[in-house]
């Protein structure tokens, strides 16, 4: 446990609104815990991680979009998700698959022609196994290298261990591109969608 409250403030980061770009918000939730140890976050940021909301929720007063501030550093996150395994996870592949087979109904309703699709975040790359056994050529990133590794072994499909931005993509590189429970966990969704 971090022993200052000086320490553990150089470990924040104070966040204007990221959709007007406003500073001026009012707290909706007060922050609610000790300062973190930064040893511990590869258990606070992990795929099946289910710890309830800790950090301060704002809403800023120029548009309305809920945001935490302040928050982590946005290395400390990636750092956080990047390193670790995570057995709960990837315990509960079957469940993934079914589910990710229905959402794969829906969309090859939208796009009937099975062309290549990117999993943004895609974590141990259940939905892109599910995607490539149905015919399409698949390519996912992820943070976490552990998870990386455990999906291309069972799917036998490459992961790249990291984000979206060092993947090196040209424009119009996939017919579809899916984030599964990732936007809400990104520091700048709007870049991450750009």
């Amino acid at each position: 446990m971090l022993n200052s409250a000086h320490c553990y403030k150089d470990l924040l980061e104070i966040v204007v609104c990221i959709l007007c770009g406003d500073s001026n918000y009012e707290v909706i939730y007060p922050p609610r815990y000790e300062p973190p140890d930064p040893a511990e976050l590869v258990n606070t940021f992990r795929s099946s991680g289910d710890e309830i909301l800790v950090d301060q929720l704002v809403r800023c007063k120029q548009c309305g979009l809920q945001y935490l501030s302040p928050r982590l550093r946005q290395e400390l996150v990636l750092s956080g998700y990047s390193e670790g395994a995570d057995e709960t996870f990837v315990s509960q592949v079957a469940a993934r698959e079914r589910t990710f087979a229905k959402c794969l109904d829906t969309i090859e309703r939208a796009a009937p022609d099975r062309g290549r699709i990117l999993d943004v975040g895609t974590a141990s790359g259940s939905f892109l196994g599910v995607a490539k056994e149905r015919g399409w050529e698949v390519a996912g990133c992820e943070p976490n290298r552990w998870l990386c590794e455990w999906g291309s072994q069972r799917y036998g499909i490459p992961i790249h261990a990291g984000t979206i931005f060092d993947m090196g993509l040209l424009d119009n590189s996939f017919d579809v591109v899916t984030l599964w429970d990732v936007l809400e966990h990104t520091t700048d969704p709007k870049a991450v969608l750009s």
